[in-house]
Formats: structure tokens, C-alpha cells, sequence
């Protein structure tokens, strides 16, 4: 199983960053790890770079779309891919645990926000999500 963290980045930075991903993750990497005595700068360097989560908005669509569980986690099962996965919700990002590289559940943020970075920092694995959802596009043209 990989741990993805999925974090709202905020349009501007998103425009700045979008060819610096290893800039991008090895900041959002050295928030991840803060300590207490520098929990503020934490915080300050968080809410430049990114955008909280609408929890209303995604608690609504996934509780009506998925198993949930009060403590806002949502099992996402695709079926046709063999795939399950785990979807947390939280303020600063989300947390997906999945069976697959590119589970399904990437397929549904992109269509809630086009500014997202995905982290597994367990793999050292970084990605912006539009890019991924354009390259996926790309495999299917001329599908049948």
C-alpha cells in the first residue's frame, strides 16, 4: 500500500512551481517534519504555498458516494481496476492509502481542484496531479 499526501496549492504558486516539482516537495517535506518550537514558521511557510480543503464540499461527496465513517475516511473500491483505497480528510491535506500507483480516487480531486500536489514521502514520489491526469489523457487517445 502507498501513503499519498494530497495538498491544495494555491493558483499562483502552483503557476510558480509547476516545473520545480523537487523545489515544491522538499519544502512541503520540511513542513511535514517541523518541530514544536518551529510549529509557527510551519504554519506561516503552509498557508503561503497552500489552499485548505473545502471539508463540507468533499465530506458531502464522498459520504453519499462511499463508505464512511465518522472520523471523516472513506473507502474507495474500483471494482474494474482491483483497486481499494482509503481517502482521510483533513484541513491541511488529505491522506490516501491505495493498492495502486494511480488509483482512481486522483481521477475524482482532479475534477474537485486543478492545483494539486500529490506526496508519497515514504517513496520520495511527487507529482502535480494535472500533469498525471493529462498524460493519463494522452494513453487513450486513439483508444478504442
Amino acid at each position: 500500500m502507498r501513503t499519498y499526501y494530497v495538498f491544495g496549492i494555491k493558483t499562483e504558486i502552483h503557476n510558480l512551481y509547476t516545473d520545480k516539482e523537487e523545489a515544491l516537495y522538499n519544502i512541503l517535506k520540511r513542513i511535514k517534519v517541523v518541530k514544536k518550537p518551529n510549529l509557527e514558521y510551519g504554519l506561516s511557510i503552509y498557508n503561503q504555498i497552500c489552499n485548505t480543503f473545502n471539508f463540507e464540499t468533499l465530506q458531502t461527496y464522498f459520504a453519499k458516494r462511499y463508505d464512511a465513517n465518522p472520523c471523516y475516511k472513506y473507502k474507495i473500491l474500483d471494482r474494474k481496476n482491483k483497486e481499494l483505497s482509503f481517502l482521510e480528510l483533513a484541513y491541511p491535506c488529505l491522506f490516501l492509502k491505495t493498492s495502486s500507483c494511480l488509483p482512481y480516487a486522483f481521477d475524482i480531486l482532479y475534477l474537485y481542484n486543478r492545483d494539486i500536489f500529490i506526496c508519497d514521502f515514504e517513496n520520495d514520489d511527487y507529482f502535480w496531479l494535472d500533469k498525471l491526469h493529462n498524460y493519463k489523457k494522452s494513453l487513450c487517445v486513439g483508444c478504442k
